[in-house]
């Protein structure tokens, strides 16, 4: 019988993870492209765990550390990723989750979990989130407002410390080299900004919105942001969940493809966004 043990992910052991995790996975994501999961670091904790027989890395679980402000209230969360087990080891699966989310007082969150993932996940006490999207629909672009929008990051750092708001630019000095897109939609002396997840499902192009510094203004936001997106990456769906933002017209309600998954004290929905997560670091659903 070959020894089997779990070990926290260490930077010598990044390379072997990655390989393991292209081989076990198959999302069309090279060993290279799983290395942002466990490289980048945005607070203290483990990189993820692995499950190691005999030297051998038969499974591993990215966990993405973040310090997040929810309600005024300073949490920890952990974004869980690249959950894969080599099928001759499955029953460890659960212990390797287990040492994943032993501490209590962090916010774990999953946003790409299979459905046989999403059962374990609910075993361990994880909610789901509502799974609505709506997708606005690709009419003409022109806008009733007097909105204005830019996509460079510098730009809109610089905006948003002038006007006041250097904890929102924080964010994006956080995400450099990440793969988010961000705009900056303005309306008069209010603003908004936006990150997008730009994915193809069933090679239809989608831009996602991941987070918005001002869901009030979200509605008024929306052909802006559609304008944005298109005159810079192309024609691509904007995307959204319904139980943060609604249902803006016109728009229609489609099913998410994989469900949103949670578990922290004093948690809701509309807590979640999906910044500092492996949405941000892999090219899921490129």
């Amino acid at each position: 019988m070959p020894r089997v043990e779990i070990v926290e992910i260490v930077p010598p052991l990044v390379p072997d993870v990655c390989a393991f995790l292209e081989r076990a996975i198959r999302r069309d994501i090279t060993a290279a492209e799983y290395s942002p999961a466990f490289d980048r670091r945005w607070a203290e904790g483990p990189a993820g765990f692995a499950l190691v027989a005999d030297q051998r890395v038969v499974g591993a679980i990215a966990t993405i550390q973040a310090e997040r402000m929810v309600r005024g209230r300073a949490r920890h969360v952990c974004n869980l990723s690249s959950w894969a087990i080599a099928p001759a080891f499955r029953s460890y699966g659960p212990a390797l989750l287990q040492r994943a989310i032993a501490r209590r007082d962090v916010v774990y969150t999953n946003f790409t979990a299979s459905a046989a993932v999403v059962e374990v996940l609910r075993a361990f006490g994880f909610s789901e989130a509502p799974p609505r999207e709506r997708i606005l629909l690709p009419l003409p672009v022109g806008s009733r407002t007097a909105a204005r929008w830019s996509v460079e990051i510098d730009a809109i750092a610089d905006t948003l410390r002038r006007r006041g708001h250097a904890e929102i630019a924080q964010l994006i000095g956080d995400h450099r080299a990440t793969r988010a897109k961000w705009v900056l939609v303005e309306h008069g002396d209010r603003c908004s900004v936006v990150a997008l997840h730009l994915m193809h499902v069933r090679l239809v192009p989608f831009a996602s919105v991941l987070y918005c510094s001002a869901p009030q203004l979200f509605r008024q936001s929306v052909r802006t942001l559609q304008r944005a997106c298109w005159r810079t990456w192309g024609l691509h769906l904007v995307a959204w969940p319904e139980y943060r933002f609604g249902a803006v017209a016109p728009s229609i309600a489609l099913q998410r493809p994989r469900p949103v998954m949670f578990r922290g004290a004093d948690m809701a929905p509309d807590d979640l966004d999906g910044l500092y997560s492996e949405l941000t670091l892999l090219p899921i659903l490129r």
